[in-house]
């Protein structure tokens, strides 16, 4: 905006000079070139050389003997002088034609409209006009748009988020949590605008181990809501109804669960997880899953909450018997080097301080050639040579081209210090029973003779493939 100002500017300032020309051109060109001293007609021109005083002019007929009737010298219009003055006043036209464009675009008319203007482009517009919304928001921010507008504003925002054939901007959702936080909105509307922008999946796997462990996937879809707005979720409640063919249901419940927290600007979110269903016996039953959530409009779990919804999902699951896992360990011998290829980076960071005690795992693969479920033995040595195993629950990775990495966060092990140690990958099958898809596993191991465990709070430069971690395999 500030360039446009200055070129428009600059272009109104070169538009004077060249007007200046053009007039001076067209003065000179029209009044002509003096041929000669001869007494000519001031009305028409003619030559009066040898006329007698007191004649009237035999061209026009007009008397001479009045004032500045006679001029001196006859005169010849330069007519490529005028031309070129008439070029250059065009010029000079268009060019302050254009700076005033130029300067008029430049100034934002918005913030001079009456409200209620504002009010009336921004919900008649079927294409949204973000800079009125901006005005309204700013106008908001500064305190002089009134709670009534502010209450109006918000609901043909609900009212645009509802139908699908209106366009959508993450403005109209700033309009309505700025409403929500005026206190303006009810909690039918506050719970319409969550129903109408945030949406739910559940999916869940269809064989539970014999730990009863239910693996479930949670999607939640941010479709038409805030730009700026954060969410956090928590399940509430959760359960498993098994149902026999005899119409025996078997039922499961529990409390509390897992949370997340993300922006409402990112689209796509999962969280995922297993919830226990202990007291269900072995087969194959018409099972329904069901969790209660409590969403929120920030990133952490307090304030009122957002929406309460219930998500579930009903179809055939089989429950195997105690002590049999739902994945298969394959032992496949001809993958062992591929899957040593793939794993180009493991790191252990550490926070071992009393207050923290934070560990995080990372494992990064690229062009994984089967699926891979790993937990992790760290082997410690002690200053009198014995040697400490720490185990950490595994993660699980799915085959197919390209770089991923596996971040998780295990609880810390008692004792664990920083330094070099050497690290297990073995194959998990609790693991890949806690995904909803992995059916089969590699059944092998990596092992690491040294590793470091870093300091959590240290940088994390990306680690070059020469400087891969010595690895061994079986």
């Amino acid at each position: 905006m500030h360039m446009a100002g200055t070129f428009a500017g600059l272009l109104l300032l070169i538009s004077v000079p060249l007007a200046l020309s053009a007039f001076l051109m067209l003065f000179v060109g029209y009044r002509g070139r003096r041929l000669n001293t001869n007494p000519t007609c001031r009305a028409c021109g003619f030559d009066l050389a040898g006329l007698a005083a007191g004649s009237p002019c035999p061209e026009c007929g007009r008397s001479l003997s009045r004032p500045r009737a006679i001029r001196i010298g006859t005169r010849r219009r330069r007519l490529l002088l005028v031309l070129a003055g008439f070029s250059i006043l065009l010029m000079s036209v268009f060019t302050a034609g254009l700076g005033t464009a130029l300067s008029i675009r430049g100034i934002n008319w918005n913030a001079v409209k009456p409200a209620r203007l504002l009010e009336w482009e921004a919900v008649n517009a079927r294409i949204v006009d973000e800079r009125v919304v901006n005005e309204l928001l700013a106008r908001h921010a500064a305190g002089t748009l009134s709670a009534d507008t502010m209450k109006r504003l918000a609901a043909r925002a609900l009212a645009r988020q509802a139908d699908p054939a209106l366009e959508w901007s993450p403005l109209w959702g700033d309009i309505v949590q700025s409403a929500h936080a005026l206190g303006v909105l009810t909690p039918q509307q506050w719970q319409a605008y969550w129903d109408q922008g945030f949406g739910t999946s559940l999916d869940v796997r269809g064989r539970v181990n014999g730990e009863r462990q239910v693996a479930f996937s949670i999607g939640f879809h941010v479709e038409r809501m805030s730009s700026r707005g954060k969410f956090s979720v928590r399940i509430v409640n959760s359960g498993v109804s098994a149902q026999e063919a005899t119409g025996f249901v078997h039922q499961s419940a529990s409390i509390g669960g897992a949370g997340m927290s993300g922006d409402q600007s990112s689209q796509r979110h999962t969280l995922s997880g297993s919830m226990p269903c202990p007291g269900i016996p072995a087969g194959t039953f018409t099972t329904t899953v069901w969790m209660d959530l409590e969403l929120r409009d920030n990133k952490v779990f307090s304030g009122p909450p957002g929406s309460k919804r219930r998500v579930q999902v009903t179809g055939p699951i089989e429950f195997l018997p105690p002590g049999v896992a739902a994945t298969l360990l394959v032992p496949d011998a001809s993958v062992r080097d591929q899957i040593r290829a793939s794993l180009l980076d493991l790191r252990i960071f550490a926070d071992i301080k009393p207050a923290t005690q934070i560990l995080q795992l990372e494992v990064t693969f690229e062009d994984l050639p089967v699926d891979v479920s790993f937990s992790l033995d760290l082997i410690q040595t002690n200053l009198d040579g014995n040697q400490q195993i720490f185990h950490i629950p595994g993660f699980s990775a799915r085959k197919g081209p390209g770089r991923q990495t596996k971040s998780c966060m295990p609880h810390m092990p008692k004792d664990l210090h920083q330094g070099r140690m050497m690290a297990i990958l073995k194959a998990d099958q609790r693991a890949a029973d806690s995904t909803i898809d992995i059916t089969e596993v590699w059944d092998g191991e990596i092992i690491i003779p040294e590793i470091e465990v870093e300091p959590l709070q240290y940088a994390r430069p990306t680690i070059p493939a020469q400087s891969r971690p010595r690895l061994i395999t079986r």
